[in-house]
């Protein structure tokens, strides 16, 4: 047996699977087309909720800030871009303008296809970057400052 440190991405991987099943599930309540009940749910508030799950278990001690980045970036690219892609580019082509989609909030629907897919392509990753930004905090606040409190009080 090794005791080698899983690679980021490994030790991201069932945060990513738990956070692919909730944009999977928004995805489909997306089709539902009640935007006011369920504009709250979604990756971010999943991801808040896993971060606290986390910080009160104790279920992921990392040593670093970096390492904890890392694993934050892989966690928000993986559970926003590729999921945002796919709802942004569906409501382009089939022309949401409900709840997330609405004017100002998204990109009206293009109408030629080569817009449709800029403009999904636009949105998804602008929405990944504020992911990356919004997993970034919450892994600094639930994940890494837990471990390097309790790693002081260890030593005192």
């Amino acid at each position: 047996m090794s005791n080698e440190t899983p690679t980021a991405f490994a030790t991201a991987r069932p945060y990513i699977r738990a956070l692919l099943v909730i944009a999977a599930l928004r995805y489909l309540l997306d089709w539902w087309r009640n935007p006011t009940f369920f504009d709250a749910f979604g990756v971010y508030g999943g991801s808040l909720a896993m971060m606290l799950t986390v910080a009160f278990t104790g279920s992921l001690r990392e040593p670093s800030l970096g390492r904890t980045l890392k694993i934050t970036t892989w966690i928000a690219f993986c559970a926003w871009w590729f999921p945002n892609f796919v709802s942004y580019l569906t409501a382009q082509w089939i022309g949401w303008t409900h709840g997330r989609f609405a004017e100002g909030r998204a990109a009206p629907p293009a109408q030629e296809f080569a817009a449709k897919f800029v403009n999904a392509l636009s949105t998804a990753c602008l929405t990944t970057v504020v992911g990356i930004l919004w997993c970034g905090l919450l892994g600094i606040l639930c994940i890494w400052l837990p471990t390097k409190w309790s790693k002081r009080s260890a030593a005192a």
